[in-house]
Protein backbone atom coordinates (compact mmCIF):
# COMPACT_ATOMS: atom_id res chain seq x y z
CA UNK A 1 0.00 0.00 0.00
CA UNK A 2 1.39 3.20 -0.99
CA UNK A 3 -0.46 6.56 0.12
CA UNK A 4 -0.50 10.00 -2.22
CA UNK A 5 -0.80 13.07 -0.34
CA UNK A 6 -2.47 15.91 -2.65
CA UNK A 7 -3.95 19.83 -2.01
CA UNK A 8 -6.92 18.80 -4.79
CA UNK A 9 -8.61 16.99 -8.02
CA UNK A 10 -6.85 17.77 -10.73
CA UNK A 11 -7.21 14.47 -12.80
CA UNK A 12 -4.01 15.71 -14.39
CA UNK A 13 -1.91 15.66 -11.22
CA UNK A 14 -3.27 12.82 -9.77
CA UNK A 15 -2.92 10.35 -13.05
CA UNK A 16 0.67 11.41 -12.95
CA UNK A 17 1.16 10.07 -9.07
CA UNK A 18 -0.63 6.86 -10.22
CA UNK A 19 1.60 6.66 -13.09
CA UNK A 20 4.53 6.92 -11.65
CA UNK A 21 3.60 4.11 -8.39
CA UNK A 22 2.87 1.57 -11.16
CA UNK A 23 6.63 2.18 -13.11
CA UNK A 24 8.32 2.72 -9.94
CA UNK A 25 6.88 0.87 -6.76
CA UNK A 26 6.38 -2.53 -5.93
CA UNK A 27 2.65 -1.96 -4.91
CA UNK A 28 -0.92 -2.34 -6.56
CA UNK A 29 -2.38 0.04 -4.35
CA UNK A 30 -2.36 3.63 -3.60
CA UNK A 31 -5.13 5.28 -1.20
CA UNK A 32 -5.36 9.44 -1.52
CA UNK A 33 -5.15 11.43 0.65
CA UNK A 34 -6.44 15.50 0.68
CA UNK A 35 -6.51 17.31 3.79
CA UNK A 36 -8.64 20.27 4.16
CA UNK A 37 -9.35 22.58 6.98
CA UNK A 38 -13.05 21.93 6.55
CA UNK A 39 -15.28 19.78 5.14
CA UNK A 40 -17.36 22.26 3.15
CA UNK A 41 -13.95 22.00 0.91
CA UNK A 42 -14.29 18.64 -0.05
CA UNK A 43 -15.73 17.76 -3.20
CA UNK A 44 -18.78 15.39 -3.48
CA UNK A 45 -16.35 13.12 -5.93
CA UNK A 46 -14.49 12.07 -3.18
CA UNK A 47 -15.43 9.29 -0.74
CA UNK A 48 -13.39 9.81 2.86
CA UNK A 49 -11.86 13.40 3.66
CA UNK A 50 -9.76 14.50 6.68
CA UNK A 51 -10.31 17.29 8.61
CA UNK A 52 -7.00 18.85 10.20
CA UNK A 53 -3.76 20.18 9.00
CA UNK A 54 -1.23 18.82 6.77
CA UNK A 55 2.08 18.42 8.48
CA UNK A 56 5.13 15.80 10.33
CA UNK A 57 2.34 15.40 13.14
CA UNK A 58 -0.55 13.90 10.38
CA UNK A 59 1.91 11.45 8.33
CA UNK A 60 3.40 10.36 11.62
CA UNK A 61 -0.59 9.17 12.54
CA UNK A 62 -1.56 8.24 9.19
CA UNK A 63 1.81 5.86 8.65
CA UNK A 64 0.89 4.17 12.47
CA UNK A 65 -3.01 3.93 11.70
CA UNK A 66 -2.82 2.68 8.32
CA UNK A 67 0.83 0.48 8.48
CA UNK A 68 2.18 2.43 5.86
CA UNK A 69 5.80 3.46 6.13
CA UNK A 70 6.25 6.92 5.75
CA UNK A 71 8.90 6.22 2.63
CA UNK A 72 6.05 4.87 0.84
CA UNK A 73 3.76 7.81 1.01
CA UNK A 74 3.95 10.16 -1.88
CA UNK A 75 3.64 14.39 -1.77
CA UNK A 76 2.66 16.09 -4.82
CA UNK A 77 5.10 19.68 -5.24
CA UNK A 78 4.24 21.54 -1.91
CA UNK A 79 4.20 25.23 -3.50
CA UNK A 80 6.31 28.14 -2.22
CA UNK A 81 4.21 28.58 1.35
CA UNK A 82 4.11 25.10 2.68
CA UNK A 83 5.22 25.28 6.10
CA UNK A 84 7.95 22.08 6.13
CA UNK A 85 10.70 21.01 4.63
CA UNK A 86 10.62 17.10 3.25
CA UNK A 87 12.98 16.06 5.85
CA UNK A 88 10.50 17.09 8.30
CA UNK A 89 7.77 15.09 6.74
CA UNK A 90 10.00 11.74 7.95
CA UNK A 91 10.86 9.98 4.82
CA UNK A 92 8.03 11.11 2.23
CA UNK A 93 9.28 10.99 -1.28
CA UNK A 94 7.95 14.38 -3.91
CA UNK A 95 6.27 13.63 -7.37
CA UNK A 96 6.54 15.93 -9.32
Amino acid sequence: MTDFFTRGDNIGNLNNAMLYVRHNEHTNRIKVVTVVQHQSEVKDRFKQDIEGTFGPELVEKLSKQWKIPKNFMFIGSPGDHFLYGLAELGGVRLII
